[in-house]
């Protein structure tokens, strides 16, 4: 009786392992899918921004990467809405980026791309969010997005007018900003599944190593304050190039 007792369990920790190894398997193909999807998401959201003030940037590129952006976006909700049951931490979240994708393609149809663009980065934090929520929290560009939206209060509150509060606030973002990029840092890129050649690997970690230079310049405008806040202005917007040329490596944009 007690070996056909731990048989029984056995049958059942095997069944266990064959059925969490099943799910892993599944859960490595939609993290390669929404690595895809991410690759188009990119250029649909850069380029928007850039039409109305890059002369280099037509209308039309704007338009194509969004429509190459929705294609993919509709193809990965097809499939996946229903690939978990729960409404509030999965199901929710594709309602959420449906409207989204809905109000960015009725702004780029009314040639409206700047506006479309502040839509697609809503998509870009709701993303974040349904990824942490469902067991992906360190998606490298989850990892940029929070990161850049640091980055953006410092930018902007650098660019206000200075008070007794302002190089403490600035501060504490800089504490939370060079936190998040050193888990950007830490976070390596699958070079495979981001489709990146060697040469745009090597560019990619270039640019990490650049961004800490920027933030150590930043904390050392920071630190030397005299009441001029001219060097923390210039260092504040030298936070911006290195961060935005790693993530735009992460996009499938067109070849020329």
């Amino acid at each position: 009786m007690q070996i056909i007792k731990i048989r029984s369990l056995l049958s059942i920790l095997l069944l266990m392992f064959i059925v969490n190894g099943a799910a892993m398997a599944k859960d490595d193909v939609l993290q390669q899918d929404m690595v895809d999807l991410e690759g188009e998401y990119i250029p649909a959201l850069f380029l928007t921004s850039q039409v109305p003030v890059n002369p280099q940037v037509t209308p039309g590129m704007a338009i194509q990467a969004m429509s190459v952006y929705v294609d993919s976006w509709e193809s990965f909700r097809d499939y996946y809405i229903t690939y978990r049951s729960s409404w509030r931490n999965w199901i929710s979240y594709f309602s959420q980026v449906q409207l989204l994708v809905n109000e960015a393609v009725e702004e780029v149809d009314n040639n409206h791309f700047l506006e479309a663009h502040e839509v697609l980065e809503l998509v870009r934090t709701t993303m974040r969010e349904f990824r942490g929520r469902n067991g992906f929290p360190k998606f490298i560009t989850d990892e940029l997005t929070a990161f850049h939206t640091i980055m953006g209060d410092i930018i902007a509150i650098s660019n206000s007018t200075f008070d007794d509060d302002t190089i403490a606030i600035l501060s504490d973002l800089y504490n939370k900003g060079s936190h998040a990029w050193f888990k950007v840092e830490k976070n390596t890129v699958d070079q495979y599944a981001w489709g990146l050649s060697d040469a745009e690997m090597m560019a990619y970690n270039e640019f990490i190593i650049a961004e800490r230079a920027a933030l150590d310049q930043f904390e050392t405008a920071l630190s030397g304050f005299d009441g001029n806040p001219t060097a923390i202005i210039s260092a504040a917007s030298g936070l911006k190039p290195a961060q935005a040329k790693a993530y735009l490596l992460l996009g499938n944009f067109p070849q020329p």
